[in-house]
């Protein structure tokens, strides 16, 4: 599965991380509010404040790429 994703262009695998992390941050904002117990927030605050760093940094390493991308490679 690596080679197939790594096998696409920074763009699409920027784009394919990034959503993969903000898809991790609603599941945990979800949790959290079916949860309801204190214990489980703090759980899982540790875990979605890291996935939130890593959602940042993906975001912003994909605009940089982004910006020197043409349509036609993002069609691609």
């Amino acid at each position: 599965m690596a080679n197939a994703v790594l096998g696409n262009s920074s763009w699409a695998v920027l784009g394919s991380t990034l959503h993969i992390e903000l898809f991790t941050q609603s599941h945990y904002r979800e949790s959290i509010r079916e949860e309801g117990e204190p214990s489980e927030q703090e759980r899982f605050l540790f875990h979605w404040q890291e996935d939130s760093r890593d959602a940042i940094m993906d975001e912003l390493e994909w605009r940089r790429v982004n910006t020197g991308t043409s349509a036609a490679a993002r069609e691609r």
